[in-house]
């Protein structure tokens, strides 16, 4: 049985960054103290951190970027995915914790966004991210080898931009 904590950043306890960069160590090999200066530096105040469990157990972590989208000249909040990793790969912890970050979208009525490189299109594609088109999307910094997927964004846009740092 999965379920998913959400733990808004300024709330969350020194302990529980712990458990986190424990999940993320499976991932990414850096020391604890690197770790902790990147959170420090990346993740806000109002960013979120998600844990998927299973039996009560931690077994997934991603970080939810609190952002601005404007699409078609409209003003969109949203959740830029990041740091998306698991205890072990094929267990299906990384489907359970998409699956169960896009229910936490939807219900937020936010917009979805993350960048990945190639080889992962396949995998959020399944969970309804839409791959953009370049020719779609401004955005305000340089990034090479990512692509740009949404979730639970408005249908038929011509136009996404965003203002902000690469998640």
């Amino acid at each position: 049985m999965y379920s998913l904590e959400t733990i808004c950043h300024t709330n969350i306890k020194k302990s529980r960054l712990f458990d986190i960069i424990r999940i993320k160590s499976s991932a990414w090999k850096y020391p604890l103290e690197e770790q902790l200066q990147w959170i420090d530096k990346n993740i806000t105040s109002s960013d979120i951190h998600c844990i998927l469990k299973s039996d009560n157990i931690d077994v997934a972590y991603l970080n939810l970027i609190d952002i601005n989208l404007i699409i078609d000249n409209s003003l969109y909040k949203g959740y830029g995915i990041g740091n998306v990793c698991s205890k072990a790969k094929g267990q299906g912890y990384g489907s359970a914790l998409m699956e169960n970050v896009n229910l936490y979208i939807k219900q937020c009525a936010r917009v979805g966004m993350l960048f990945c490189k190639n080889d992962l299109l396949s995998f959020y594609a399944r969970f309804g991210w839409i791959e953009v088109p370049q020719a779609r999307f401004q955005i305000s910094m340089n990034f090479a080898n990512a692509n740009i997927m949404v979730y639970n964004c408005p249908n038929d846009f011509h136009c996404l931009k965003f203002r902000g740092l690469y998640f």
